[in-house]
């Protein structure tokens, strides 16, 4: 896997956006102001296999795959794995953990209730095989609901693909954002390191994640779920490659803390993400919003009666408690799309056709931020960018005066 810091010269990337709506627009507005990205649900993508697991074990070698892989051992080992503790926070390897172990448990007890039904039913060896496969099939799909959790921004290194222009802004009518890495803080750096790398093409994808798991345990190789999901968001087929992709895809917590002060000492604030009292006291609606984002919550004393119900003050106070995985039911927060703090735009570059008021204002906006926009025209030479707002007016002057041959 390359390394973008390592792998990149000029430690430059670009973004093709389409900005068809209001909200693709303020989503625009605000990455420019607070270089949080829009990190999209796995799902919405064009790529149907997109971090999916398809079982590639036919009927035929269901039971050799069983004999192999269904192990005491190997049994003993998913039953082992670190799962969430009720008195720390859900790391989110924890989380996963135990959802792969829920699914392990129904895979065992599916497997056993086919041995039970062959036996009373008297079934030839082949439908117990069907049987048995569809088990597994069962099986791979907990997985590939394992496999959704997290979001993901997609980035090229390419500002000038005209294919990439037409499919992900929007025929010319969107814009490609351009961000500079050069100058980040080492911090910064760090962060980034381990959660932005380049997309693996192969002609062998999609592959399959229950012959993955069970060959690790089989090989004593640590087994790190977090680590199985990122893998399966670096690979796409072979025919994406056009595309040049760099993908920044964070871990996420598995559920919210939330804990209720009872006010003996002091609370200790510095822990949680958010502080509700009776001076800043939500709606119920609001509360799931922020457990919906994985935020820890204390809630000191006595909220305001006059804004919350008594009923949703009772369920705000059962919910200080963990979320635990749950079969079919992993949070919505984790599958949902999510803004991650990512860095300001260094440029814009508008489409050739985008609408003209959407142009002024980004234009406007660019100033007011300082980010330099600039508009593709169409010449003789084909497309080619000129100045659009005066930031982009300044660099090109400061660029001029440096070297006068450009």
């Amino acid at each position: 896997m390359s390394n973008f810091f390592d792998a990149v010269e000029d430690k430059l990337l670009y973004q093709y956006r389409t900005i068809g709506t209001a909200q693709q627009l303020a989503w625009l507005t605000s990455l420019m102001d607070t270089g949080k990205i829009f990190c999209s649900h796995i799902r919405s993508f064009n790529d149907p296999f997109e971090s999916l697991s398809v079982l590639s074990v036919s009927v035929d070698e269901i039971e050799d795959f069983i004999a192999t892989y269904l192990t005491d051992d190997i049994v003993t080992k998913i039953k082992s794995l670190p799962t969430p503790k009720d008195d720390a926070d859900i790391e989110f390897e924890h989380f996963y953990n135990g959802y792969l172990i829920a699914a392990f448990d129904e895979l065992i007890k599916n497997l056993e209730e086919c041995r039970e039904e062959a036996s009373l039913f008297n079934d030839s060896a082949y439908h117990v095989k069907i049987k048995k496969h569809q088990v597994f099939k069962v099986f791979n799909a907990r997985i590939n609901e394992l496999l959704q959790i997290g979001g993901v921004a997609c980035f090229t290194q390419d500002p000038e693909n005209p294919t990439m222009w037409a499919h992900y802004a929007d025929e010319h009518k969107g814009v490609c954002v351009e961000f500079d890495l050069s100058n980040l803080s080492k911090k910064k750096t760090e962060s980034l390191r381990g959660s932005l790398f380049q997309v693996d093409y192969s002609k062998s994808q999609p592959a399959d994640a229950c012959k993955i798991i069970f060959q690790k345990l089989k090989d004593d190789k640590h087994l790190s779920t977090g680590s199985l999901i990122l893998d399966f968001r670096r690979q796409k087929m072979s025919p994406w490659a056009y595309e040049g992709e760099w993908r920044l895809a964070t871990s996420r917590r598995g559920a919210a803390r939330v804990r209720v002060h009872n006010g003996i000492g002091p609370p200790p604030i510095k822990e949680f993400d958010i502080v509700l009292n009776y001076e800043n006291t939500p709606s119920y609606e609001e509360f799931l919003s922020y457990q919906r984002q994985g935020k820890s919550i204390l809630i000191v004393g006595m909220l305001n009666r006059d804004i919350l119900s008594l009923d949703d003050y009772d369920k705000l106070l059962r919910t200080g408690q963990f979320a635990r995985p749950t079969l079919g039911k992993i949070p919505s927060f984790l599958t949902k799309p999510y803004f991650h703090d990512f860095v300001r735009p260094s440029k814009i570059i508008l489409g050739y056709a985008i609408d003209k008021d959407v142009k002024h204002m980004l234009d406007k906006t660019g100033d007011e931020l300082g980010i330099a926009t600039y508009q593709q025209k169409i010449g003789e030479m084909g497309l080619s960018k000129w100045s659009s707002n005066k930031k982009a007016l300044e660099q090109s002057l400061r660029a001029l005066k440096e070297d006068p041959k450009d």
